[in-house]
């Protein structure tokens, strides 16, 4: 009778019970009749069961814990295979005593035990049960405890499982020192173990345990496979907790998949896209994936500038108007914009970026950045880095912030101040290149190497004066590796039927590496 308050019961409530007529009479008095009300005479198949789960559509299933008889365990199993959630009206406790793990918790507390641990790390997909893999499943199946982010732990829990609701490598490790009586762990992570996944830090900290992975189907398998595309040749990133680089690897790849993993993620990422004229390209979002809730939406970055999303996002961008991508320094000068701003030129420029050794998440100071020819080229190049492109000048200024434009250079920041001041709120930088100093040549190079003792520098020097401070500098600061060139360029001017080489005024590169001097 106490089924008769769930709203809609007559429809929503399957009563399975004994083939008796007294039995049907009474279950018809209460409202169950017609589809609702099956009789038949157990026990029953786990094949069965889970046939009749599905054929009803039934996301719960109601059983007394009636033991081998009563086909209790081919009720959970036929669950277990259907994802359907098994309501279990235990018998009442007589017994007294302790659980098979409170009894090894005693023993291990009492003398002193530490009993092997079997720490399986589990990928169980992109978070419906259906996903999980049989070898997943049953891994799962076995462990006495589980371990995971509530979301996952919920998607995949028994009634037999203990639960840490914890996703610290550090808090997992302390836990599993502090309870040795679990001799099966299974910690599950979403997606694929080595995708994107917390496993790599937990094998770090677990080191000196028995661990294994256990492989899962990676929210980029799963997605890619929904919308109708291969995969062998998308660029595969995530911007799930890490720096956002996406726009430059959109910029630079035809097809890119991404992890997002914030609400506004799509529509930050769609304003950046807008914001640097790449409103041609076409992404695809896909939300809780798996889930009843699954949602994929197709459309340009001007359709996503308002969305806000689900967090359990992926992203597949599709540009079919890709940058090239320069794997050497020298972008023509006629492809920036200058006005009357001074510009390093392009072989200086190049010279001047070879001696400075650029890593790919090099964080770059550009003193005196001028036009920004310098500070483009060296974001084109520290792709997962930063460049501080600092000046003082209002009109350089602008015309730096037109050339960040157009070069979609989404992580070069502008910097509005005089050198060494304006370093004071940026963080510490791997390379500088100084190319105007304004005559404070010494005290920027103080500043900076304070801010990192081992800073590869490189200084453009036009002036006999600038030169001789610098060399000073050289001579009484920190520095090492130090090396001095000097390179003057002619260039081809045609008058009338002939051509003649024109000079520009030689410049000196001098290049140093902050650190003590050998004795």
């Amino acid at each position: 009778i106490k089924y008769t308050a769930i709203p809609d019961f007559s429809h929503r409530v399957f009563a399975r019970v004994l083939s008796l007529s007294s039995v049907a009479v009474q279950c018809e008095t209460i409202g169950f009749s017609g589809k609702n009300l099956i009789c038949m005479q157990g026990p029953f198949s786990k094949e069965l069961n889970a046939a009749m789960i599905r054929q009803l559509h039934c996301r719960y299933l109601v059983t007394k814990m009636s033991g081998a008889a009563g086909g209790y365990q081919e009720k959970i199993d036929a669950c277990r295979e259907t994802g359907c959630i098994p309501v279990v009206i235990g018998r009442p406790l007589k017994e007294e005593g302790l659980s098979l793990i409170q009894c090894r918790k005693l023993l291990c507390k009492t003398f002193g035990l530490s009993p092997k641990q079997e720490i399986a790390l589990v990928g169980i997909g992109t978070g419906s049960r259906e996903m999980l893999t049989c070898q997943a499943a049953e891994t799962i199946h076995q462990a006495e405890l589980l371990i995971g982010a509530e979301r996952m732990t919920e998607a995949v829990r028994e009634v037999h499982h203990d639960i840490l609701k914890e996703y610290r490598s550090d808090a997992i490790r302390q836990y599993l020192d502090e309870h040795p009586e679990y001799e099966k762990i299974a910690v599950v992570l979403s997606g694929d173990v080595g995708f994107y996944s917390g496993a790599r830090k937990l094998l770090d900290e677990l080191k000196e345990k028995n661990v294994h992975m256990v492989c899962g189907i990676s929210s980029m398998v799963y997605f890619m496979s929904r919308i109708g595309c291969s995969w062998d040749d998308v660029y595969l990133t995530s911007a799930h907790g890490r720096e956002d680089y996406l726009l430059e690897d959109i910029r630079t790849h035809e097809k890119v998949f991404s992890i997002l993993g914030t609400r506004d993620g799509v529509a930050g990422l769609a304003e950046k896209l807008c914001f640097y004229g790449m409103n041609h390209v076409t992404i695809t979002l896909g939300e809780k994936l798996s889930y009843p809730e699954e949602k994929i939406l197709t459309g340009t970055p001007e359709e996503f500038l308002q969305y806000q999303g689900d967090p359990l996002s992926v992203l597949y961008v599709e540009n079919r108007q890709k940058e090239p991508v320069y794997v050497t320094h020298g972008i023509p000068d006629s492809a920036f914009l200058r006005d009357k701003v001074p510009m390093t030129k392009e072989e200086v420029r190049t010279v001047s970026l070879a001696k400075l050794h650029l890593l790919e998440d090099s964080v770059c100071y550009d003193v005196g950045a001028g036009t920004g020819s310098v500070s483009v080229e060296m974001a084109l190049r520290s792709v997962k880095g930063k460049v501080y492109a600092i000046e003082k000048k209002p009109l350089a200024l602008e015309i730096l912030k037109k050339n960040k434009e157009k070069f979609a250079a989404d992580h070069l920041i502008l910097v509005e101040g005089t050198a060494p001041e304006a370093f004071r709120e940026l963080e510490a930088p791997t390379h500088a290149f100084i190319g105007g100093s304004s005559g404070n040549m010494r005290w920027i190079i103080e500043k900076i190497l304070e801010k990192n003792p081992h800073t590869r520098f490189v200084i453009n020097c036009i002036a006999m004066e600038t030169v001789a401070e610098t060399m000073k500098c050289m001579r009484e600061l920190p520095v090492t590796d130090v090396e001095v060139i000097q390179m003057g360029v002619s260039r081809a001017k045609t008058v009338g039927p002939y051509h003649m080489m024109m000079g520009e005024n030689p410049i000196t590169i001098i290049s140093c590496t902050g650190g003590r001097k050998e004795e």
